[in-house]
């Protein structure tokens, strides 16, 4: 999201500088016509006359440079978005590995039964009670630790089983 902002005011700062680029270079074909113009006239028009000029090759030594940054821009509003591209693809296969990872773990009820510490009715028992808790998630292995089915070392015990 916030790539997708940096390029979109990149672009609009890119298509500001184009249409300054083009605003200066007509700005200097006027002054240049201009300065043809007033080389015809007196000394002290003469000395303005060179003024202009050096005016002249400032402004198109900056459009020449305001052009060069547009290119700049260019580049950097390409750099985002390869950038951008690959945050995005990495974002999927984090979301895909844990989406993997969620589905590998087993239950720690399922742990429990599968090895005898526990009976269906039992789990049945803690997870009917986990959903009238109101307001606060509670984990299922507490519960059964709470509601007196399990010991905390033996809930511990099958964690680890769980985790590795």
């Amino acid at each position: 999201m916030r790539a997708a902002k940096e390029i979109k005011k990149l672009t609009e700062l890119s298509d500001s500088v184009t249409v300054l680029f083009s605003s200066l270079t007509g700005v200097f074909t006027a002054i240049a016509s201009t300065s043809q113009e007033m080389k015809e006239q007196s000394d002290l028009t003469r000395k303005s006359i060179g003024t202009v000029d050096i005016l002249s090759k400032e402004i198109l030594s900056t459009a020449e440079e305001i052009h060069i940054l547009s290119a700049e821009i260019s580049n950097s509003q390409n750099d985002v978005r390869t950038i951008s591209s690959t945050c995005n693809e990495q974002v999927s296969k984090l979301e895909e590995k844990i989406r993997d990872y969620r589905i590998s773990v087993k239950k720690i009820g399922d742990i429990l039964i599968e090895h005898g510490v526990i009976r269906e009715n039992e789990l049945r028992q803690a997870l009917e009670f986990q959903m009238t808790s109101r307001g606060e998630k509670r984990k299922v292995g507490e519960i059964l630790v709470e509601l007196g089915i399990i010991d905390r070392s033996v809930l511990y015990k099958y964690l680890r089983l769980q985790q590795s």
